[in-house]
């Protein structure tokens, strides 16, 4: 509300953060995405579930998936749903869990201790992880924004891009250590447009 000289603002704010570090790609992409979607990106009938509603782990009581108390809202995210983890928070996600859409704010951790799918977009902003421990994997349907670390722990824990897309795109300045990665794309002419040191 201060005014500066004749200059002040007077409007509406769609979304506010506040945090140690500015990603400006990730900003223009969520400017792009709003604002000039035929110019950014098509979606052809693979997409699913597209809902922005995201199911927010506060880690209040722990670091489990099946306590309510740990989210916003006080419910556990029933299957298929979006889900977003607090910077700093750490999760451990259980047995065979289908994500739409994942987002890890800075320092945020994610264990997978079976198996999870996520099958829209993965979202990893600066300094947040994903493990893949022992013999689980993590299966992406959609494209990744990897701005931090995924680590498979084992030769058995494997990182599977697939699904019913004809591209995927893998981008950011985050790191991917593995021993294999599976790519299983319906097409001939499928590709994954790796635009990061992955």
């Amino acid at each position: 509300r201060s005014k500066k000289g004749d200059h002040y603002f007077k409007g509406l704010i769609d979304e506010w953060r506040l945090g140690n570090s500015l990603e400006i790609t990730l900003y223009d992409t969520d400017y792009k995405i709003q604002y000039r979607p035929s110019n950014f990106s098509t979606a052809g009938p693979g997409l699913q579930n597209t809902d922005t509603f995201f199911y927010t782990f506060t880690g209040l009581k722990g670091n489990t998936w099946v306590n309510s108390l740990n989210w916003i809202p006080n419910l556990a995210p029933p299957t298929n749903k979006s889900v977003r983890i607090l910077q700093g928070k750490e999760l451990v996600i259980p047995a065979n869990m289908i994500i739409n859409q994942l987002l890890l704010e800075p320092k945020a951790t994610v264990s997978i201790t079976s198996a999870a799918t996520v099958v829209n977009r993965t979202i990893l902003e600066s300094d947040s992880k994903i493990t893949v421990v022992n013999t689980s994997s993590l299966q992406l349907q959609g494209d990744l924004y990897n701005h931090g670390q995924i680590k498979l722990d084992t030769l058995n824990s494997k990182l599977k891009i697939y699904g019913s897309r004809n591209k995927i795109t893998i981008q950011g300045s985050g790191t991917a250590k593995m021993t294999a990665l599976e790519v299983d794309l319906p097409a001939l002419n499928a590709t994954v447009d790796l635009q990061s040191s992955f």
